[in-house]
């Protein structure tokens, strides 16, 4: 009888360390995703941001992409353009938008 009530016992202390791992390991999936949040809130700025921060014209556009006039001229057919006074403006967050969405494909 003594015998069995020690094994359950072992038994018992063994359920109680897997609840603790796993509290523990919920506790770090909940921070995981706070931290998560927090990152897409810094990685996504334009939504914060005024409108004359948020515009971005073709030197801007060039810069972000890294590449020269020839290469984009085409690459600008994949972003929505707003024109004013003879002049293209972009919009960051739809610039973001774009190129994550064709890094994805």
């Amino acid at each position: 009888m003594l015998h069995v009530i020690k094994r359950i016992y072992g038994l018992l202390e063994g359920i109680y360390q897997l609840l603790s791992q796993l509290a523990l390991t919920n506790e770090l999936l909940q921070r995981q995703n706070e931290l998560l949040g927090q990152l897409l809130q810094q990685a996504t700025p334009a939504k914060n941001m005024n409108l004359q921060e948020r515009l971005l014209d073709n030197t801007d556009l060039k810069h972000i992409l890294k590449i020269a006039d020839t290469k984009f001229f085409q690459a600008k057919k994949l972003f929505k353009t707003y024109r004013l006074d003879n002049k293209d403006y972009y919009l960051l967050d739809e610039v973001l938008d774009t190129i994550q969405e064709h890094e994805q494909s």
